[in-house]
């Protein structure tokens, strides 16, 4: 009588991501369980950049990101022309919108890096 074991196939969560990454090491296992493919270090606050490390199955590969300055400070349209940055500083808010909130709706307008002023949508 032929008896055939089961197999799981479901391989197993990925190993947490190391706490430091020297670029260049390996990040080879030996077992089933694999490091993600991409761990990210760093917080802008903190360090002013992110590091992210890929492993590409044998070696990390570290790289540096550094991060877009503060939208304090900026001025509307280049606050506004920050995704990140719109609707989250009171210097991204367009003036605009407290100066003719509705009568009749407007759009704030900026050209060549400067604030134009309220345009009717």
């Amino acid at each position: 009588m032929w008896r055939v074991p089961s197999v799981d196939c479901d391989p197993p969560p990925p190993l947490p991501c190391p706490v430091h990454v020297v670029d260049g090491a390996s990040c080879a296992t030996d077992g089933c369980a694999a490091y993600p493919t991409e761990c990210s270090y760093g917080d802008c606050r903190d360090l002013g950049g992110t590091y992210v490390a890929a492993c590409d199955g044998k070696l990390w590969h570290v790289t540096r990101t550094t991060c877009p300055p503060p939208c304090v400070g900026l001025d509307f349209c280049a606050c506004f022309a920050r995704a990140d940055c719109q609707y989250l500083t009171d210097t991204c808010i367009c003036p605009c919108d407290y100066q003719c909130a509705g009568q009749p709706p407007c759009v704030c307008e900026c050209g060549g890096g400067t604030y134009l002023g309220c345009m009717p949508r």
